[in-house]
């Protein structure tokens, strides 16, 4: 089935049209990581639509749902196979293949909000060095994706960082366990559903879940616990098609999907934006209160990040040069100074 599934594609695959041949273009399977109501799968389906149209159908694209051909973290593998032919997820999944993808995934505090973050895609040269690191695993990176800074979830308030101190928050593994092991969190690592049962019995003191929204929606927020934006999580997505897929593009085709890609970036962080302005009036409509880490508690955790992301430069080369080029764009803003060291000076 892939060989002839294969064989299709090379003929026709998106740079077809239905005058020059009676074979129509195949869809290209894409794997979402959210599910269906979520704004994650509803502007993906609007992309493709919008790609459909535009291309008068030479571009079709086939949503998979989360999982369904793929654990999130083998959809590389499955692009190689060409059980499919992208995916849109988070890089972060794919630090077992390389580190430089778990600081690609997530820019921890390094930015004092993600929008700022996201000038670094678009002036900072993330799009290319992303685009050189995927190449590297056989993909083509279209776009990064906004995806909004994280909150916390608490029992009890923390306004500064010092609050955190001793803690016992659940975390996964990786950068942002990293971050909040160098601020003095006691790291706790349980699934989704242990998490929420240890947060009711008070077995842990908060848990890094997820954004604002999807935390309500987890129903993690309600009367006597707290929303915190400490700024430590500033995960990224992207949206990456197999680089044998890619090159079976036509010029214009290539040219059509990676503008329609563009806007496709733009409207999804619209939505997202909207979707945390809308949880805020709901958190605190069910009576959680919400708290933001003070200014110089944020500072430390930017020079707390960056130590982390020197750690993890030391573990490939392609990770050491993710966290050179968000050195130079952060000493370009002003944030940093060109002759800083990571430190962890206190509140």
């Amino acid at each position: 089935m892939v060989s002839r599934r294969l064989r299709i594609m090379g003929l026709v695959l998106a740079g077809c049209t239905a005058a020059a041949t009676s074979l129509h273009c195949e869809p290209l399977r894409i794997q979402v990581f959210d599910g269906p109501d979520s704004v994650a799968m509803t502007g993906l389906k609007a992309f493709a639509d919008d790609l459909r149209a535009a291309s008068g159908s030479e571009i079709d694209i086939e949503i998979v749902a989360p999982a369904r051909l793929a654990a999130p973290d083998q959809t590389f593998d499955a692009m190689a196979s060409g059980l499919l032919d992208g995916h849109y997820a988070s890089p972060a999944y794919f630090a077992a293949r390389d580190p430089a993808f778990a600081l690609l995934g997530d820019t921890l505090a390094l930015y004092p909000d993600a929008d700022t973050r996201d000038r670094w895609i678009s002036e900072g040269g993330g799009l290319e060095l992303g685009r050189e690191i995927y190449a590297r695993h056989g993909a083509r990176l279209v776009t990064f994706v906004h995806w909004p800074e994280e909150w916390l979830v608490m029992i009890r308030p923390a306004s500064i960082l010092a609050d955190l101190a001793g803690r016992r928050i659940r975390a996964s593994r990786g950068p942002v366990g990293d971050l909040l092991d160098r601020a003095g969190v006691t790291l706790v690592q349980l699934g989704g559903r242990d998490t929420v049962q240890a947060l009711e019995a008070g077995r842990i003191d908060g848990a890094d879940w997820s954004t604002l929204a999807a935390n309500l929606a987890a129903g993690l927020y309600r009367e006597g616990r707290f929303a915190v934006r400490a700024g430590h999580s500033m995960p990224l997505l992207d949206l990456t098609v197999s680089a044998s897929t890619w090159e079976r593009l036509s010029p214009a085709a290539r040219d059509l999907f990676e503008r329609k890609a563009a806007e496709f970036a733009v409207r999804q962080r619209q939505g997202f934006r909207a979707a945390e302005v809308a949880a805020r009036s709901e958190v605190a409509r069910r009576g959680a209160v919400l708290l933001e880490m003070s200014k110089a508690s944020r500072e430390r955790l930017r020079r707390l990040s960056l130590s982390v992301f020197d750690a993890w430069a030391t573990r490939s080369a392609d990770a050491a040069a993710v966290a050179a080029s968000h050195r130079a764009f952060l000493e370009r803003l002003g944030l940093v100074e060109a002759s800083a060291t990571p430190n962890t000076g206190s509140d």
